[in-house]
């Protein structure tokens, strides 16, 4: 039988991949659509491939006109 959380991380190396502080990550996993995770007794886990896609939702395009200078 294969690990079935093979697929999982814990939160501290979740942050060390993203080079965030852990904190960063909890405020995430707080926020109101927060960062998806799963508790396992006492220990929270990330899946790293919907994580990905949860920060891609988040995504934000530039707004072409803020950024424009003016001609005088």
């Amino acid at each position: 039988m294969s690990d079935f959380l093979a697929d999982f991380v814990p939160i501290e190396q979740f942050a060390k991949n993203v080079r965030k502080h852990v904190r960063t990550v909890y405020r995430w996993m707080d926020e109101v659509d927060g960062l998806p995770f799963t508790e396992l007794g006492n220990q929270r886990l990330i899946h790293p491939p919907t994580a990905h896609a949860w920060l891609m939702q988040r995504m934000r395009q530039q707004n072409p006109t803020r950024h424009r200078r003016r001609r005088r």
